[in-house]
């Protein structure tokens, strides 16, 4: 991340561009191999409701949030996740 020097703005949507190919993706590959979503549906428009509202709050609080303090936000939640999954690999 440090060799990157875009914009919060420039980075959430880079993110996002990325993060909804992603799923593109995996929406055609569980599609087919022949996946019924039905019985999900309910988690599914959970997961739709609970990403809009995330989406809409994100985007109040990156509107509000200096670079330099997202820059630390960003660089204490990545390195958060990374001890979570050393952590996790050697239990």
């Amino acid at each position: 991340m440090k060799g990157l020097d875009f914009a919060k703005t420039t980075l959430v949507g880079t993110m996002a561009v990325c993060l909804l190919g992603q799923n593109l993706m995996k929406i055609a590959v569980f599609g087919s191999l022949g996946f019924n979503p039905l019985p999900w549906l309910p988690v599914v428009l959970a997961m739709m409701v609970t990403g809009f509202v995330g989406t809409w709050l994100g985007a109040l609080l990156l509107g509000r949030l200096y670079e330099h303090r997202f820059r630390l936000l960003l660089k204490w939640a990545m390195k958060l996740i990374a001890v979570t999954l050393l952590v996790e690999t050697l239990i």
